[in-house]
């Protein structure tokens, strides 16, 4: 979190604010963010009655799912929940803080936390019972000077050191830092500056620019420096590295780069917040071994540095200006290589040494990984990577994670399927190798590594190339949302045991056509022992508890009864955002509806807040029982209580072909919905998948998706008791009442677009390679195609637009940037060239010619000594002309030189001392050798 201190008595930018005297409220308008964005900002007022502050917030974004957390920093770090106040609509938040004094410092920021993300004010500075800012606090910012005789700096000491703020001994004119290293100091003994309220902004580590500097004075040379930056109040956020002094009783400016952390430190994560620094002098070496020292220091700054071109997906290795930082382990060593089977295409070799650990592999990025996160969401949780392996049946792994945490990380596993050639191997995540963690569409992941014949120990020394690893985009995953019945194949449940208990989606022991979850809860397993449902994907809608709706229903199977049963709803990504009750079984050996009401929380847990943004489930079954025997439970039908409704939406069906769509690729969008068995009135409806807003309705059933924008949609019937509940609809939340619209179906629909492309050169080629540029494409998948001229058989394909013809028989073809979507095969294409989802019309004319050859002629011919050779050259060459007798041996260099295309080239060769025999004339190019014989016969 980025902490940032507004001194409201020096900013008068803030719409609303007024200064107040004694004993007023410090208040105002803002939309400055110290973490995430405002766009119509928040209200903030903040009082003291006695020796209570409180603090009120209002947010005037408009966000769904809305809390509120009160920030402390008086002088540590501390985060409350706040209270709602009034209409939940106001999203109004308060805090009050008892004992404070009146004249002391009080930092308070707000962070909000709603669906889809969250903002942070900047901290507030606030005096008790003074008003807003007051005494001689200001910002922080480097570079740190120590100029500001009005400024705190927030020095603070431990572990043995004593600093204060002093004139420099060196110079009167300016002011530094003394730090005394006494002889009782730890070896740890440091100072940190702006302790309490971090820098004014974040220190802007990124790639390449990874450095600060500090202007040191210390009384001996070779003493290590160490320098830590950490998040203020979240000390596990951190980077420390180390400089050494080369001087003694002089200023020198150490330069520290947290590229390089300290042995055993945490590495430097250029997605974290660091804003506060704290020096270490002689680190690691006590007070009683060295003696009391003295140190001083001054003007800590960030050091700029060559911006670094981050890894993005796909990774071709092709671009020299990128460093791919691959980084081996267990026993690989890997390197950038030309292909094997294509010299003009950079992959990489990764060599398996004999005697590699099981788990030998290399990553892709070191420690810092991708620029960017991979996109993985439910539907789309796929990577491919083209490998060329000596086996076929190799398990090649390959894992995920988040740089910045290695505990967040997913693996999957595939065997190849050839030996000694290239295949491309499709990786998907959401079928993560068994005993490792599934994958959390919530976590960031932007770190691959690669494991070859991943679990043989100590197996031959084994070579494998690969190359181009890329994010696959598969169809979106339907939406989990309540009601939950486990039915549905194409779901993704996020079913996540822990604490000892293992579950499956099984068929219903008891009924075959019927899909429920076994959950073991395992001999020894821990009291708290249980299971998550959408963990990592997240519910639709957050949980819609109202004061008039706070039951849950979940059917439960259990081999005996009055066994405890605990139901606990959480926020996606904060577990600490959660409300638990309990229900007790009653039967044993049989099914029953067990109902949860989050109104009667469990003794010891938090309330129910219906501002919460609940996405997720836990359920416990046999809950507190520490130890107890192995037993089987069986649940299913996690809902909302049904109650009595007087419509249904009906079975919907459509006789469109296919509802993945795509524009622009001269096929019909038609879908065509029918419906039976619906009860009440309705319509039928086409609503987006994000947000749910209504597109279009009608009462046909018939929607040209041609008509609508490209993106992800949802067909169904709507179904109320009276059809003006439908006017003037735009959004499903609005929907309230008595309606139906279970019957959702997803559609897709793609823009396509190949766009407009050229030769780099000429379409009549005889030989070599030849390149083509593309503009203005759109679509979610591309390739480039190389086609026979009717444009029937794809020859070849590859992402680069780059073709080599020397294969290819004289004649003509045709080439294009062909944009498809999922699912389609481009080596099965035939006439007419656009099947549907295949964009292909912009394809270019390619002639391969035959190469015209250097010509080479020799008179006269046989010779008794003298002999004129004749030659031309196709194109501007390089050329040299040798004489060689048959046994292979040069007798002469007779010419080497540039020449030109075209040109008839006359040299005199004078054989006469040579003995009768047959001798060869040999023309050479730097793209051919032509050969002529000639015989001496005296």
């Amino acid at each position: 979190m980025k902490s940032i201190f507004i001194y409201l008595f020096t900013i008068f930018s803030l719409a609303g604010m007024t200064l107040q005297a004694q004993d007023a409220p410090c208040s105002g308008q803002s939309t400055a963010a110290a973490e995430g964005t405002f766009t119509l900002g928040y209200n903030y007022t903040i009082t003291t009655n006695g020796s209570d502050v409180t603090a009120v917030f209002q947010l005037l974004d408009p966000k769904v799912g809305l809390v509120a957390f009160a920030q402390t920093y008086n002088p540590n770090f501390a985060e409350v929940q706040m209270a709602a106040v009034g209409d939940p609509a106001a999203q109004t938040f308060t805090a009050t803080f008892s004992g404070q004094t009146a004249g002391a410092p009080f930092n308070i920021a707000c962070k909000f936390a709603f669906a889809g993300g969250l903002a942070t004010t900047p901290v507030l500075a606030y005096v008790v019972n003074t008003g807003c800012g007051g005494g001689s606090s200001s910002l922080i910012s480097l570079p740190v000077t120590f100029e500001d005789d009005a400024l705190d700096y927030e020095l603070q000491d431990f572990a043995g050191t004593a600093s204060e703020i002093i004139v420099d001994p060196t110079d009167a004119g300016n002011t530094v830092v003394r730090t005394i290293k006494s002889a009782s100091a730890e070896l740890f003994a440091g100072t940190t500056v702006a302790d309490v309220s971090g820098f004014s902004e974040a220190i802007p580590f990124v790639l390449g620019s990874s450095f600060m500097t500090v202007r040191v004075w210390s009384p001996d040379a070779g003493i290590p420096v160490r320098l830590k930056v950490e998040q203020v109040g979240v000390p596990a956020i951190s980077v420390e590295t180390e400089a050494t002094t080369t001087v003694a009783n002089a200023w020198e400016t150490l330069t520290f780069n947290f590229a390089n952390q300290a042995p055993g430190t945490a590495a430097i994560g250029y997605g974290n917040t660091y804003n506060k620094a704290t020096i270490f002098f002689n680190f690691g070496t006590t007070g009683a071994e060295a003696g009391e020292k003295t140190y001083y220091w001054d003007d800590v700054a960030f050091l700029p540095g060559e911006p670094v071109v981050g890894i993005e997906l796909p990774v071709t290795f092709e671009d020299e200006e990128i460093d791919y930082a691959l980084t081996d382990f267990g026993g690989n060593a890997s390197s950038l290589v030309a292909d094997p089977t294509n010299p003009s295409n950079t992959v990489v070799q990764s060599i398996r040494t004999a005697g590699a650990e099981f788990f030998a592999g290399t990553t892709v990025g070191g420690t810092v990984g991708l620029a960017s996160p991979i996109p993985f969401v439910p539907g789309s949780s796929t990577l491919s990577v083209r490998v060329f392996s000596p086996t076929a049946g190799t398990p090649v792994r390959l894992k995920v994670e988040n740089s910045a945490n290695p505990g967040i990380s997913v693996e999957t596993e595939v065997n190849t399927t050839v030996a000694g050639d290239w295949e491309t191997i499709l990786f998907n995540f959401s079928n993560q190798v068994s005993g490792t963690a599934p994958i959390n569409f919530a976590n960031q992941y932007n770190k691959p590594s690669i494991f070859f014949n991943f679990g043989a120990s100590g197996a031959p020394e084994q070579i494998y190339f690969w190359d181009d690893i890329e994010f696959v985009p598969g169809p979106p995953a339907p939406a989990l949302d309540l009601p939950v019945d486990f039915e549905s194949d194409d779901l993704i449940y996020g079913l996540v045991d822990f604490a000892g208990t293992v579950s499956t989606r099984i068929t219903d022991p008891t009924d075959a056509g019927n899909k429920v979850v076994q959950t073991t809860r395992t001999a020894g397993s821990a009291f708290f022992a249980g299971t998550v449902l959408a963990e990592g994907v997240g519910f639709a809608n957050p949980i819609a508890f109202t004061p008039e709706s706070t039951v849950l229903s979940v059917r439960v199977w259990s081999p005996v009864a009055g066994i405890q049963v605990r139901l606990k709803a959480e926020a996606l990504a904060n577990p600490a955002i959660s409300v638990e009750t309990e229900a007790t079984s009653t039967v044993a050996g049989d099914w029953e509806t067990l109902s949860f009401d989050f109104a009667n929380e469990a003794p010891g847990t938090a309330e129910i807040n219906f501002a919460s943004d609940y996405r997720k489930l836990v359920i416990f079954f046999n809950f507190g029982a520490e130890g107890a025997p192995e037993q089987t439970y069986y649940w299913d039908d996690v809902q909302f209580p049904s109650v009595a409704c007087a419509v249904n939406g009906g079975t919907i069906a459509t006789n469109s072909p296919r509802l993945n769509l795509c524009k622009g690729d001269g096929v019909a969008n038609l879908v065509q919905l029918t419906v039976s068995g619906n009860v009440g009135v309705g319509r039928f409806g086409l609503v987006t998948q994000s947000n749910l807003d209504v597109v279009a309705t009608n009462a046909t059933g018939l929607f040209n998706m041609e008509n609508y924008p490209a993106g992800s949609y949802f067909v169904g019937h709507i179904s109320v008791n009276d059809i003006s509940e439908l006017s003037g609809i735009t959004n499903v939340d609005q929907l309230s009442g008595c309606f139906d619209l279970s019957n959702q179906l997803p559609v897709t629909s793609v823009q396509l677009d190949g766009g407009t492309i050229t030769a780099n050169g000429s379409l009549v080629v005889c030989s070599g390679n030849i390149g083509f540029s593309v503009t203005g494409n759109q679509g979610p998948n591309f390739r480039w195609a190389l086609l026979n001229q009717q444009a029937t058989i794809v020859l070849a394909q590859n992402t680069t637009g780059i073709f080599n013809v020397n294969a290819l028989a004289n004649g003509t073809y045709r080439v294009g940037h062909i944009a498809y979507g999922q699912g389609v095969n481009l080596g099965a294409i035939t006439p007419p060239i656009v099947p549907e989802c295949v964009d292909a019309s912009n394809l270019l004319t390619l002639t391969k010619v035959s190469c015209i050859q250097a010509a080479i002629e020799s008179s006269p011919n046989p010779t008794v000594g003298a002999s004129y050779v004749t030659f031309s050259v196709p194109n501007d060459a390089y050329t040299t002309l040798e004489v060689y007798d048959m046994s292979g041996r040069k007798i002469a260099d007779l010419f080497s030189q540039n020449v030109q295309s075209g040109a008839e080239y006359r040299l005199e060769f004078n054989g006469s001392g040579l003995p009768n025999g047959v001798y060869v004339y040999r023309l050479s190019t730097e793209s051919e050798v032509v050969i002529e014989k000639f015989m001496i016969a005296k």
